[in-house]
């Protein structure tokens, strides 16, 4: 029988189990076929992974830059906020200083008008005491 080119090469596996479970395959044939389609899965699987951990780092990069952009926007939301929150805190200090001599006079007016209802229930007492 004489090889013609075109004729596959037979697979010839010999399976042996050992003491432990283990499973030796020995491969004494194998076709020219299977060895470049096992090379090409194999390059195809280095290809994807290599694809796969490009895209994780890409994502990273992306989630770094949108991170940095939120960290920034927060900062510059929190520095107008504070600003503004400066420029309550005068127009309130503002009115506070126009109207303080209102509030002192008022605060006092109440103050007297406490001191006169003291000084009538002790008046009050007073003319019980005494009698008629």
């Amino acid at each position: 029988m004489t090889d013609h080119p075109d004729q596959k090469i037979l697979i010839h596996i010999n399976i042996t189990l050992n003491a432990f479970g283990v499973i030796y395959m020995d491969i004494s044939k194998i076709g020219i076929g299977v060895v470049v389609t096992i090379i090409i899965q194999t390059s195809a699987i280095v290809w994807w992974a290599a694809q796969q951990a490009s895209t994780i780092e890409n994502l990273k990069s992306d989630v770094e830059k949108v991170t940095d952009s939120v960290k920034i926007e927060r900062q510059i939301n929190l520095e107008r906020d504070v600003l503004e929150l400066k420029k309550n805190i005068d127009s309130l200090q503002s009115q506070l200083n126009k109207h303080w001599d209102e509030i002192q006079i008022s605060a006092t007016t109440r103050q007297i008008d406490e001191l006169q209802f003291q000084i009538n229930d002790i008046f009050n007492i007073l003319n019980n005491m005494s009698g008629p």
